[in-house]
């Protein structure tokens, strides 16, 4: 197996494995990533999907979710800001 620039949440290094490879070891391959790896499939040498464990999937979209909770509240706080009579005072 090859590593590749794929690291998990924990960055440590992803394995690299055939989709062949794959197809024919998936209780190998299933047993690295619940201990926490990941696994790249490779198809003619390219990387094509990557098996992770629900933790790391979780983790990935969870911080997905909180940046745009982020944005929104900015956002939010700034159209309301834009929105007070000070402010349109200013319009020219």
């Amino acid at each position: 197996m090859n590593n590749l620039p794929f690291r998990n949440r924990r960055g440590q290094p992803a394995s690299s494995l055939s989709a062949t490879d794959a197809k024919k070891q998936f209780g190998r391959v299933l047993d690295m990533v619940l201990r926490g790896g990941a696994v790249v499939i490779t198809k003619h040498d390219q990387p094509k999907a990557i098996l992770l464990s629900v933790d790391d999937f979780n983790a990935l979209a969870k911080a997905t979710e909180s940046t745009l909770d982020t944005l929104s509240a900015d956002f939010d706080a700034m159209f309301a800001r834009m929105q007070t009579p000070r402010a349109r005072a200013r319009r020219p």
